[in-house]
């Protein structure tokens, strides 16, 4: 009951500070001065009893605390106090670390961070207080005013307690008030409106009995208002709790009953929301807030019509309804296995519908009829090492368990191949899917492959198998929430729906309505294969009927209630039966959080923590976090499963339904999230690096950043460049300016590799904004400048690599130097600058040498190859580009050694070596065709294509130069598509089709010429092609005077070898 002694103090100890006696806790100092909203202030910013009395009006200004009046009262207070900056231990309680000492002594099992004060939970705070109780005092001495006060108090006392309400605090005349805490109830607005009404009642007795005796009648207001605030335990006795609320709903409550007219309640439109027809109310003219921009809606309280109670079961309920669903998925497995072919199932809904359910029965329907069931969940928050969908399904495709060892994913591939249920190509794909390191040979092949060509051969490995296991047995995959999948698990789910058309397998997905992630652009991916869609609507009445009638000692009343309140939603059903204590029936939760709240709240206290403490780690944990976030190594998981809240999943567990995990994470506060996040972090931090970045980003660390950039090194060293650009950007989200630049040059550096160049450019134009040295501004201008030089914007990258060297050659920066000469020679070797282009790769090898980097030192050896081709030195030429491709190979580059074969096949062809030129050529292509470089297949498909031509196989050439051409426009590298065009029409030529080669010879030398540097690269080629198709002498003379004029100025080396080939032809 609410205490006596404290009203008395209330009272009549008022007299000179106005505060009350205290322990030295900030919290209670707060709450006993009227103040307690701003606790959590306090609390936040760090400010404790130690450092009090340097705290000033700047301090509270900046904290929050804007009204004056409030801040002068709190530091009277504090100037009044003799500040002890070490108080006894025993003073403190639940104020945060520093009061561990005496947290223990309350209970030495809860974990430092569940003693942070507070829980947020979604309450109706009440406020009343008496009509001009100073005017009625004014006759009467102290023991009258107490009669009068403790009588009134009292009364509304005891009608907050009848209402299941909490007391927080009197006020003299007043009294404030919770409902929905500490114990969670959704029917919080209704037990205030009863406890407002119940109040009035009793005043309205209490007047009656002092009329009796010739004394004056006394008149209430009453405020409600319903929100989210802090639940505070305060006091010093930890047998007798007391409590307090603060948030912005405290303040907006009083308001109310301020505002309120003689003997009416007032409470705002959330409060009526929430107690919806109960209650009966009648608008009134809207209130100004101060800190509200717009003017508070307002309700006046006339009357309640009814509560009902439910009593709640322990049995968990059985699978009702959808009848209709189950008929029509029968008939599916039935076509599935009559005729060998299977669809798409895509089960949609609003959350708690249903889905799981319907998919578990489902399931339990096609095990029965025949069918094995392969299950992923895709998750929010929380996905450990092997447990995202596509790598799930793909464990359970193989009977891997979960947890299982190297070796065993080892094994479990190497028998799949023996079984030909993958080819041995596959094995490559398989191995990053179950997070397997690449042996050196299957390294140097994933290297050489981009991201969507590592990403297309993991879908066609994922399908291959399960098109594989179908011919054995009938196969029902099921992946559950699709709202959160990104976008490369849903091309995985197209492709494996594609597949379903073909074998006797069926494909069920699930996905919450409004993150529905099918559209037209994903069904077009699945092919012809058949999709049919289920929007799951409501339980029908006597549906949920059925599943209310699973429940012993529920009246028709309560049923009724329950049904009502649920709206056909299954868990919600389901949870308002579970959600009340047997036999009390004090508790209708209207929303899943006040659901969970109220679960939570029957827990025994030490699993209530565990179950705030481990929705941190999302949706799906293992016991041993959770063990680690609440220190207590023994502990388990029984009395969460008992009560419906998680249940086991192989070794790990799960919430059972994701509202459940957010409610509970909801109701800590941001202390506490943050301790509890830094804690999952430290037992991340060796286990997943990954989700050691997450718990790190949550907990809003200063370290956050930086963890995400090393976790997405270590993915883009896996090939999962996508990936790992997701982890940078986020980083780049939170990181501070020292941060920034690492982060920007990373992202600049993965665009690259996803080659989206013009956004690599302007992440490192980011990073020069906050390189912090020379060294940092070399490194981002190369960056800038070799995304200039793919781009083929040749001035601004000549003028950028200049700005570089300066800085390069001033501090001795090797690898940086090797780099800038290496992009300079590409420059110079497109633009025809023949001597320029060999001193530049001749410096670039140098530095690669003396900075001990073999991979630049191949890509070195590559430039010096081009340089010597430039030159017409074949010879010279041939033996860079095989020191390059042996280098390459000893190391593992791949993507070089696929961009260097077909370039030592054209010089070899040069010196009319075919066959090693024929294997160069063929060789390239397939290597670029794995590894999807399509920069590496342009390459050797223009030079592969030029080769079938000079030996007369038009039918290949041909072939060759087509699907070149069609690389390089999706690449948009004109200067490429020119050269393609020439040599196009070489080969329509030779087929005898004059007009044909005109018109490509035509096109080619107006692409060349708007490219830039065109017509420097392949111009004098191009005219003389040109001038072989045109029949009129004039015109030829004229086309070759053009070309002539190119080669005087300096132009590549191959346009004088072919040029004047061409040349002598037409003068002939």
């Amino acid at each position: 009951m609410w205490r006596t002694t404290w009203l008395m103090l209330g009272i009549l100890a008022q007299e000179k500070s106005g505060i009350y006696p205290m322990s030295k806790n900030v919290t209670a100092l707060l709450v006993k001065l009227g103040l307690g909203q701003y606790a959590t202030a306090f609390e936040e910013n760090a400010i404790d009893w130690g450092i009090l009395a340097d705290v000033d009006q700047e301090t509270l200004k900046d904290i929050g605390i804007s009204a004056a009046g409030h801040r002068l009262r709190i530091l009277k207070a504090f100037a009044d106090l003799k500040l002890d900056p070490n108080p006894p231990a025993s003073s403190l309680h639940h104020t945060g670390d520093s009061d561990a000492a005496a947290a223990a002594d309350h209970d030495e099992d809860i974990t430092a961070w569940s003693r942070t004060p507070g829980e947020r939970k979604p309450v109706t705070m009440l406020f009343a207080d008496i009509v001009d109780s100073t005017a009625l005092t004014e006759h009467l001495d102290a023991e009258e005013i107490h009669e009068l006060l403790y009588g009134a108090t009292r009364r509304m006392g005891d009608a907050v307690e009848s209402n299941q309400g909490t007391v927080c605090r009197f006020m003299g005349d007043g009294i404030m008030a919770m409902f929905g805490a500490p114990v969670a109830s959704e029917r919080h607005a209704l037990e205030a409106s009863l406890a407002a009404l119940e109040m009035q009642r009793r005043i309205a007795e209490y007047n009656q009995k002092r009329q009796a005796k010739q004394e004056m009648a006394i008149q209430i207001r009453v405020g409600l208002h319903s929100g989210e605030v802090v639940v505070l335990e305060v006091g010093d006795d930890p047998k007798k709790p007391e409590y307090d609320a603060t948030g912005s709903s405290v303040p907006l409550a009083a308001r109310m009953e301020q505002a309120a007219e003689t003997g009416t309640i007032l409470m705002t439109a959330a409060t009526r929301a929430l107690a919806g027809d109960l209650i009966e109310t009648k608008l009134v003219p809207s209130v100004t807030v101060k800190g509200i921009s717009e003017p508070v809606v307002v309700y006046q309280l006339c009357a309640v019509h009814s509560a009902t109670d439910l009593l709640a079961p322990t049995m968990r309920s059985p699978f009702v309804g959808r009848k209709s669903e189950q008929v029509q998925f029968r008939v599916m497995l039935d076509s599935c296995l009559e005729v060998g072919h299977g669809q798409t199932l895509f089960v949609r809904g609003e959350a708690g519908i249903g889905k799981t359910r319907l998919v578990e029965e489902m399931s339990r329907i096609a095990v029965a009829s025949g069918f094995v069931r392969h299950k992923a969940l895709v998750l929010d928050f929380g996905v450990g090492k092997g447990q995202e969908a596509v790598p799930s399904l793909v464990r359970s495709f193989l009977g891997i368990a979960l947890g299982s060892g190297k070796k065993e994913r080892e094994l479990a591939v190497s028998s799949a191949e023996s079984e030909g249920i993958i080819s041995s190509e596959q094995r490559v794909f398989l191995y990053d899917l179950l997070d397997i390191t690449q042996p050196l040979a299957l390294g140097t092949l994933y290297d050489a492959m981009d991201a969507e060509a590592r990403n297309k051969g993991k879908r066609a490995a994922v399908a291959k198998i399960l098109s594989n296991l179908a011919k054995r047995q009938p196969v029902l995959v099921v992946v559950e929430d699709l709202q959160w999948a990104d976008a490369v698990t849903l091309d995985h789910l197209s492709t494996l729906s594609a597949v379903m058309a073909e074998c006797p397998a069926l494909m069920v997905q699930t996905s919450r309505a409004e993150g529905d992630p099918i559209d037209t652009s994903w069904r077009a991916r699945a092919g012809e294969s058949p999709i049919v869609t289920w929007d799951l609507s409501p339980l029908r009445k006597e549906e949920s009927v059925m599943l209310v009638n699973a429940f012993t000692d529920v009246s028709d009343t309560l049923a009724k209630r329950c049904i009502e309140r649920a709206a056909g939603n299954p868990l919600f059903l389901e949870q308002l039966l579970l959600g009340v204590e047997k036999g009390t029936g004090e508790s209708i939760p209207d929303s899943i959080k006040s659901l969970v709240l109220a679960r939570m709240d029957q827990l025994p206290e030490h699993d209530k923590w565990a179950l705030r403490a481990v929705s941190v780690l999302g949706q799906r944990f293992e016991i041993e976090a959770l063990r680690h976030l609440i220190e207590k190594p023994d502990y388990d998981c029984r009395i969460l499963v008992e009560h419906h809240l998680v249940r086991p999943e192989g070794p790990l567990y799960l919430f059972t339904h994701a509202l459940i995990q957010g409610g509970a994470y909801g109701s800590l506060l941001k202390p506490q999230r943050s301790k509890l996040h830094l804690l999952a972090a430290e037992w991340f931090r060796e286990r997943d690096r990954v989700l050691y970045a997450e718990h790190l980003d949550h907990a809003g660390d200063a370290s956050a950043a930086q963890a995400y950039l090393n976790v997405a090194r270590i993915q883009s060293d896996h090939y999962r460049p996508e990936r790992a650009l997701q982890l940078v950007r986020r980083g780049l989200e939170i990181a501070p300016n020292t941060d920034r630049f690492e982060l920007n040059c990373f992202e600049g550096e993965l665009l690259q590799i996803l080659w989206d160049v013009t956004d690599s450019i302007l992440a490192y134009r980011r990073a020069l904004e906050f390189s912090g040295d020379d060294f940092q501004r070399c490194r981002a201008l190369v960056g800038v400048a070799e995304g200039l030089g793919i781009s083929q914007v040749h001035d601004e990258l000549i003028e950028v690599l200049a700005t570089a060297e300066d800085i390069g050659k001033t501090h001795g920066l090797t690898l940086e130097l090797a780099r800038i000469n290496q992009v300079r020679g590409r420059a110079h070797f497109l633009r025809g600058e023949i001597e320029a282009c060999l001193q530049a790769n001749k410096l670039s090898l140098e530095f690669a040498r003396k900075a001990n980097s073999p991979e630049v030192e191949a890509q070195a050896l590559s430039g010096l190859g081009d340089a010597e081709y430039n030159r017409g030195r074949f010879l010279s030429s041939y033996r860079y580009f095989d020191q390059c491709i042996e280098l390459a190979r000893k190391y593992g580059f791949g993507r070089v050694i696929a961009a260097n074969l077909s370039m030592r096949g054209y010089v070899s062809q040069w010196q009319n070596n075919i066959d090693p030129a024929t294997a160069d050529y063929h060789e390239a292509v397939e290597q670029a065709t794995r590894t999807h470089d399509l920069r590496a297949e342009m390459l050797a498909l223009v030079t592969g294509g030029a080769f079938w031509t000079a030996i007369g196989d038009l039918d290949e050439s041909e072939k060759w130069l087509k699907r070149g051409l069609d690389i390089t426009r999706q690449l948009s590298l004109r200067l490429f598509e020119g050269e393609y065009h020439y040599l196009l029409s070489r080969v329509a030529m030779q087929q005898g089709n004059q007009k044909k080669a005109h018109k490509l010879a035509q096109q080619a030398i107006v692409i060349l010429q708007d490219s830039n540097s065109g017509m420097t690269f392949g111009g004098p080629i191009a005219l003389g092609v040109l001038a072989l198709t045109t029949a009129d002498p004039k015109r030829q003379h004229s086309v070759l005077k053009q070309a002539e004029s190119l080669l005087a100025t300096g132009s590549v080396g191959h346009n004088y070898l072919i040029f004047y080939e061409d040349a002598m032809e037409v003068c002939l």
